[in-house]
């Protein structure tokens, strides 16, 4: 008898915890791209990631490379404290920095965009959730044309 109320409550417990079964985070978009220049250049765009669950999640790191016409320009620079809110789109401003010798470099690609009159923004890398039930990190690899 006492193991048939052990075997219940263990089938209760799983009944009850497959209803909370976490999906993985949405990569949306990336929008809002501006370029702008100092000492170094800069890219700055909004990224927006859709967190479907019903808690929300904080973000621990973003491993999220960033290409201008595949001239890879570096690392997205997240700010601290990133957190999805549940069951909506949550959008952050994200940045990279990368240095005039690293555009040098690329001048063909330049001299394209310039000719073109757009170009070709691309993020790939992973994003990973600070989640003990997130069982996956997300891939991202998305691209976007900006026009000048």
């Amino acid at each position: 008898m006492k193991t048939i109320k052990i075997i219940l409550s263990f089938l209760a417990l799983l009944s009850f915890s497959s209803c909370g079964i976490i999906k993985p985070i949405e990569f949306k978009d990336f929008k809002n791209i501006s370029v702008t220049k100092d000492f170094n250049i800069k890219v700055e765009g909004d990224l927006a990631l859709y967190n479907p669950n019903s808690v929300n999640i904080n973000v621990s790191k973003l491993d999220i490379d960033v290409f201008i016409e595949n001239v890879n320009l570096g690392k997205i620079e997240v700010p601290n404290g990133l957190i999805l809110l549940k069951k909506q789109t949550t959008e952050t401003h994200v940045a990279v920095n990368t240095s005039l010798a690293k555009i040098l470099a690329s001048a063909p690609q330049i001299l394209n965009i310039i000719t073109k009159g757009s170009f070709e923004v691309r993020l790939k890398g992973t994003l990973y959730p600070e989640s003990l039930y997130l069982p996956a990190t997300v891939v991202i690899n998305h691209k976007v044309n900006v026009k000048l």
